[in-house]
């Protein structure tokens, strides 16, 4: 698969000092927590990356299951929650197939930039697998590239550190036609988000399952 080779050589070749989404602002994120509008549950964080935003759902009192495509991030992330003595589930799987959950619903589902580095084919799968694993008024945090960008001239960048692979835009309007049949909107929140990769903004969705 490629893009499962794209994030694998991204997690094994570049220091993990230099992954410019580890260390990315979450200041709403982090606030809708704090403050309960996120409330402890049951979570699935998909793209989960190296771990830091499982963790600390974690350490709320979460019980976290966490899903990224990549083997050799899952392998840091582990290695961070046992550093911070948190029990979380991880699985190295594609997040556009969670049938190894079976059934399973959960409280919170927990998407932090992981849906723009979804191939396009693969979107409408994707926003499925979220609604079959959550019931009505579980939360859905989503955060993407938003199509604010200035200059934007296709609806996707490609970015040096993913070669050739496509990282898309969406709109508000797009985020409704993946999930508006089983979301809401309840909050949006406009970021910018300035380095490393210039005059690229980030919009972030609080939805519930209706």
């Amino acid at each position: 698969m490629v893009h499962k080779n794209v994030w694998e050589r991204i997690y094994k070749d570049v220091p993990l000092g230099r992954i410019p989404w580890r260390t990315a602002s979450a200041t709403w994120f982090y606030q809708l927590v704090d403050n309960g509008t996120i409330p402890v549950g049951t979570t699935l964080e998909l793209g989960c990356g190296t771990g830091e935003k499982a963790a600390y759902l974690a350490e709320k009192g979460c019980k976290v299951v966490a899903v990224d495509i990549s083997q050799t991030a899952v392998k840091h992330a582990r290695s961070l929650a046992k550093q911070a003595r948190v029990e979380i589930d991880f699985y190295a799987k594609d997040a556009t197939d969670l049938s190894f959950l079976k059934n399973r619903k959960f409280d919170f589902v927990l998407d932090f930039a992981n849906l723009h580095g979804i191939a396009r084919k693969k979107q409408q799968t994707y926003a499925g697998e979220i609604a079959k694993h959550t019931q009505t008024s579980s939360l859905f945090f989503l955060r993407c590239f938003s199509k604010r960008t200035p200059n934007r001239k296709k609806d996707y960048f490609i970015d040096q550190l993913v070669g050739s692979w496509k990282i898309w835009y969406f709109s508000e309007k797009d985020i409704l036609a993946l999930f508006g049949s089983d979301f809401k909107v309840v909050k949006r929140h406009k970021e910018d988000y300035k380095a490393p990769v210039v005059d690229i903004y980030f919009d972030e969705y609080l939805m519930e399952r209706l």
